[in-house]
């Protein structure tokens, strides 16, 4: 009896905890597998032998830390999406390409290492479009007639373009990254080249 209520304590417990990060269907459905999880951990104290029982428990643990970890890592993508929508972009380095900087953005971090005879500048800019939106279009700039790519790759969560300047010569390296449980998409774009 006492392992019964303390089950259910346990699944009252998360589910109250993990109703404040539930905001999406998914989340609810989630909730759900773990009352049912409790339930079937239930039966088990109730009917199953020792090594059923500890069977039951270690399942029912990783289904709660599985859960657990996604609400922290949907917290985690809030927290960021609220930080860059309060903090301001900074300007690029005097000088940098206008064309690269993406204008649905907020550059967060810019660099500027040239020398009298080298480029070397760089900036990293975040966007809340989507990934696809900001992929495309750094393949179509990179494309156009200013621009041939020398090598590119691309994955789910981002891309990569190496490309450089017809008429100046001018070397370019974009890299498009973006995480599962990211609410943004990080662009860094750098420069490079005899001046």
């Amino acid at each position: 009896m006492k392992k019964t209520i303390a089950i259910c304590a346990v699944v009252l417990v998360f589910s109250l905890i993990f109703a404040g990060c539930c905001q999406r269907q998914k989340d609810m459905q989630a909730l759900e597998e773990l009352a049912q999880t409790g339930e079937k951990l239930q039966e088990v104290y109730e009917t199953g032998s020792q090594e059923e029982i500890a069977k039951a428990e270690a399942e029912a643990a990783g289904d709660y830390m599985d859960v657990y970890m996604e609400g922290l890592m949907e917290k985690g993508a809030q927290y960021e999406l609220k930080e860059y929508e309060q903090t301001e972009g900074i300007d690029a380095p005097e000088g940098f390409p206008g064309e690269l900087i993406y204008k649905n953005g907020k550059i967060t971090e810019a660099s500027d290492s040239s020398d009298a005879y080298y480029i070397n500048k760089s900036i990293t800019i975040k966007t809340t479009d989507e990934l696809k939106t900001v992929k495309d279009h750094y393949k179509n700039l990179l494309s156009g007639s200013l621009w041939t790519i020398d090598s590119q790759s691309t994955e789910a969560y981002g891309a990569s373009y190496s490309a450089v300047n017809q008429n100046t010569g001018l070397e370019v390296d974009v890299d498009i990254y973006s995480d599962m449980y990211s609410k943004l998409v990080s662009v860094s774009v750098y420069c490079m080249g005899d001046k």
